[in-house]
């Protein structure tokens, strides 16, 4: 049942239809409008409803470093923020290789190295830099002020 529901939420995803989007919207399936190629900010759970992403305030700007990042918590999960070039990113911060900590290893540019066994992923996409179908979710960031926020969704029942 989960997976009929992620299936309405991928069609979403690749509709170039702005009107076959809109029925999703207007029947509940989906929570905002959004542009063609734009992944959806939201999940639907197994009694249709749509589940939003949950706003958490983590860090200021001035606590993440420029070399390595910030590992903090929210919605009960672990996330690794890293300040880059354009602006900050959060990943999942649990390594996908053997759990180490992706918010305590060094930044080169745009990828993160994590401090346990090496392995680099990507902070933009979330993408292991030598194996992209290993990935780490991405969280989408606020900064308002002094203040930086991460988009979180609750998990969906099952």
């Amino acid at each position: 049942m989960t997976r009929r529901w992620s299936r309405t939420v991928n069609l979403c995803c690749e509709m170039q239809n702005s009107a076959d989007c809109s029925k999703l919207f207007r029947f509940g399936y989906a929570s905002r409008r959004r542009l063609p190629g734009q992944h959806a900010t939201f999940t639907i759970d197994r009694h249709q409803r749509v589940v939003m992403p949950k706003k958490h305030r983590v860090a200021s700007l001035s606590e993440i470093p420029t070399e390595t990042g910030l590992e903090v918590t929210a919605g009960g999960r672990v996330i690794a923020l890293f300040k880059t070039d354009d602006g900050v990113r959060a990943i999942d911060g649990i390594c996908a290789h053997a759990g180490g900590p992706l918010g305590k290893g060094s930044l080169d540019g745009t990828v993160v190295t994590c401090p346990w066994h090496g392995w680099q992923y990507d902070v933009h996409t979330g993408s292991h830099c030598l194996t992209p179908a290993i990935c780490q979710q991405p969280f989408d960031v606020e900064v308002e002020d002094d203040d930086v926020y991460v988009l979180v969704r609750p998990p969906v029942d099952g």
